[in-house]
């Protein structure tokens, strides 16, 4: 699997460790947030930018700590590209910013199965689960971050990287994964249960994300699997259980 040019995959608790060294540099600012998008991340509690270009937030269960949340660096993202609908006319710097933290965020991704998943952590303040699982709905938003990043820059790299996170969606719960194939159909879990929990707002996000992908990226494998999930999603038993 190809990585980011220059990447040095390491463990990503190394880079999570990176909380302890910041940018001298008010993290609103370094994010070209406008004044209302400064709003929502004062109430998301963004507190810092890590030495690596990683947003770091305080914890939602221990104010004194803080913590870089698995979900953050692919809004961030997206709020960098939209810098530019703000009024930011640097399109350099905008994308100089978003490659960052595309970039931070992979190197505290590991790979799994021809893949990139983003763990969720016993203790990592970010989750009170005490196992460790990836989220669809967390890949889901970088497959829809790392998608946009490529066709705003054309780099190779971030299409390398979003079909990546595509291939993350056919692991299966038995592995770990988070694609759930049983009598009803096909679905895509939160994180594995022993008993499936069919999220029913999570799973049409998590659609929605692959379906975008699958066009505009052209990634007919997704597209299929998007495809056969959509028609569980619209059968009867299925609409009786959600």
């Amino acid at each position: 699997m190809k990585s980011h040019p220059s990447m040095r995959h390491c463990n990503s608790h190394d880079f999570r460790r990176s909380a302890d060294t910041m940018i001298d540099e008010d993290p609103f600012d370094y994010y070209f947030l406008s004044e209302s998008r400064r709003k929502v991340w004062n109430y998301y509690r963004l507190h810092s930018v890590a030495s690596d270009g990683y947003p770091v937030t305080r914890s939602a269960f221990d104010d004194s700590r803080t913590v870089e949340h698995p979900m953050s660096g692919a809004y961030m993202i997206l709020e960098i590209l939209n810098a530019a609908k703000n009024g930011n006319p640097d399109t350099r710097l905008i994308n100089e910013r978003a490659d960052q933290v595309a970039l931070a965020a992979q190197n505290r991704m590991e790979e799994l199965n021809d893949s990139y998943v983003y763990f969720y952590e016993p203790d990592d303040g970010v989750t009170p689960y005490q196992f460790k699982f990836f989220s669809a709905l967390t890949q889901a938003r970088y497959l829809g971050a790392i998608g946009r990043l490529y066709l705003q820059t054309k780099k190779s790299e971030h299409k390398d990287f979003a079909f990546a996170l595509a291939r993350s969606f056919r692991i299966p719960v038995e592995e770990g994964g988070i694609f759930l194939e049983n009598d009803l159909g096909c679905f895509f879990e939160e994180y594995p249960t022993e008993l499936p929990l069919y999220v029913l707002n999570g799973w049409i996000s998590v659609l929605n994300e692959l379906f975008i992908h699958a066009r505009k990226l052209k990634d007919n494998q997704i597209k299929g699997l998007a495809q056969r999930s959509a028609r569980t999603l619209g059968s009867e038993p299925n609409q009786r259980v959600a």
